[in-house]
């Protein structure tokens, strides 16, 4: 893909992967706004071999997201069982040990 096409392709396309981003994953604007920067610079190096470009980035978009969700599900996790008094979005107000073993 030329320097045009893509500089057209990325006016196109990228409204509708920040709203992608921030509706289906429910991601923070500015965090939509990175995925979507990483998903364009991925997309410089190998876009050309995409049959469907479209389609192709925004399965990169799809991937990036739901690594950054795991991610940050994953850190939460972890800090709710290291740091004292430190408790998950919507966990319960038990500890996580109580019971016998993680959930």
């Amino acid at each position: 893909m030329s320097s045009p096409e893509l500089d057209e392709f990325y006016r196109d396309i990228t409204l509708p992967l920040l709203r992608r981003a921030r509706w289906r994953h429910r991601l923070s604007r500015d965090d939509a706004w990175d995925i979507v920067q990483d998903a364009f610079l991925i997309a410089i190096e190998r876009i050309d071999s995409a049959k469907n470009p479209r389609a192709w980035i925004v399965q990169v978009l799809d991937h990036l997201a739901l690594n950054h969700n795991r991610k940050a599900l994953r850190r939460s996790r972890l800090q709710a069982q290291w740091i004292p008094g430190f408790r998950e979005r919507g966990a319960p107000e038990r500890g996580l040990h109580e019971g016998g073993e993680d959930e």
